[in-house]
């Protein structure tokens, strides 16, 4: 088994964006990717490996570089979404969020639904 494919043996989602397919990258938490959606402008590394639930097993560079690159495809190729470049420090959360298939409403029905059914403790979102 290369390195990449061992790298990746313990995830099963799939991210497809502009024809760019990564294996592992999936959203652990609702409730994490709403609040880093409404309190960040930019999403950077350690946003970006909280909102896929991997804080304690951070990406590789070259998978947040891929990420950071979906992005800026994304700008090139809707030209009326918020022209946010992204840097080496960060990405524009919304511009993130749609490049990377994230949908936000969706999210936050989801994280409604966890609170209603307190499978989330209202002070673990904050």
């Amino acid at each position: 088994m290369d390195k990449r494919a061992h790298q990746n043996a313990h995830d099963s989602y799939v991210v497809d964006s502009g024809g760019l397919t990564m294996r592992g990258i999936k959203v652990t938490d609702p409730s994490v990717a709403v609040r880093l959606y409404y309190a960040n402008i930019t999403l950077d590394k350690a946003d970006i490996n909280e909102l896929f639930g991997r804080a304690d097993d951070p990406m590789s560079s070259s998978t947040l570089w891929k990420l950071r690159n979906q992005v800026k495809q994304f700008l090139l190729d809707n030209p009326g979404h918020q022209k946010h470049n992204p840097t080496h420090y960060g990405v524009n959360t919304a511009a993130a969020f749609a490049a990377w298939g994230l949908d936000i409403e969706d999210l936050e029905r989801r994280h409604k639904k966890l609170m209603a059914n307190k499978f989330v403790r209202p002070e673990a979102t904050t």
